[in-house]
Parts: structure tokens; C-alpha cells; sequence
């Protein structure tokens, strides 16, 4: 066989073997999320959370999982709107954790920034001080380096020291 039917048959194979495989966003639960968003932001700081993520070069951010994690609770939704939306990180108001995070809220993602940063607001304060919650185990971690805006001072403010 040639290199080069070598190689598209190795290609063939990768590619099925990966279609085959369960989807990350589907196979993972919300707390392994958590974990793995946490765990990257300890060691590159929260001011990574908003970048697009890619399992290739290791970037695990709160967008990655096709934006799951910004759909997993009202407080998660605040945070990855009260985070990024005003960084606009990465064309983040075109992502899927955006859309997702919006509806979670239940608007439509057409109110305006103040709009949609004011219900964020209230829904990652509503969250982030219960016991256990995802919300403060991922803007608790490293607060200090969150993006100067809304989820920083939230998180600074209510966060244990």
C-alpha cells in the first residue's frame, strides 16, 4: 500500500473512531466540567475563562462542551455572561455558551448589554453564596484574576478570602 493510501485510510479510521465516540458535551457531567474549567484556570488564571476552547491545544474554558456549562444553571449562566460579555472575548457574543446562556435566562440575547448584564447579575449573585455551588467553585478560584467587570466585583465581594 502507498504512504499516501496509508495515510488516508489512518485518516478514515481517526475520523470514524471519533464520530463513533460519544460527544465530550454529552458524556461529561457538569460537575467533570466544573472540575476541568477550574483546574485550567488555576493554572493559566480565570482571565482564560472566556477564550474559545479546544481540546487539541488543551484550552478548557467555560465555553468549552459546545457551551453546556453556560446552560447548566441560571448562576453558571450568570457568571459566563457577567465574565465575558463585556470582554467580548473571542467574539463571544457569537458563541454557543452565549446563546445558551441567554435562554437560560430567558431572554432573547436582543435586549442590550446593560440588559442582559443586569440579569446575569442577579442570577450569579443568587448562586454563587450556596454551599457547594458550581458557580462559586469556578469564580471563587481565582477572582482576583478575573476580567475587571461585573463578575469580578461580585465574586471579590462575596467570595471567601
Amino acid at each position: 500500500m502507498k504512504i499516501s493510501n496509508l495515510c488516508k485510510v489512518s485518516a478514515l479510521a481517526v475520523s470514524l473512531a471519533v464520530m463513533g465516540a460519544p460527544s465530550s458535551a454529552n458524556a461529561i457531567s457538569v460537575s467533570d466540567m466544573v472540575n476541568k474549567v477550574v483546574a485550567y484556570i488555576a493554572k493559566k488564571g480565570a482571565s482564560k475563562m472566556c477564550i474559545k476552547g479546544n481540546i487539541f491545544n488543551g484550552v478548557v474554558s467555560i465555553r468549552s462542551f459546545e457551551g453546556n456549562l453556560c446552560n447548566a444553571s441560571a448562576g453558571t449562566a450568570g457568571l459566563a455572561l457577567a465574565t465575558c460579555l463585556e470582554a467580548n472575548t473571542e467574539k463571544f457574543n457569537e458563541s454557543g455558551c452565549f446563546k445558551k446562556a441567554v435562554k437560560k435566562l430567558g431572554l432573547s440575547g436582543t435586549e442590550g448589554t446593560a440588559a442582559i448584564l443586569a440579569a446575569a447579575k442577579t442570577a450569579m449573585e443568587a448562586e454563587i453564596t450556596k454551599v457547594g455551588s458550581n458557580v462559586a467553585q469556578m469564580a471563587c478560584a481565582k477572582a482576583s484574576t478575573l476580567p475587571d467587570g461585573t463578575a469580578k466585583t461580585i465574586a471579590l465581594s462575596k467570595c471567601p478570602v
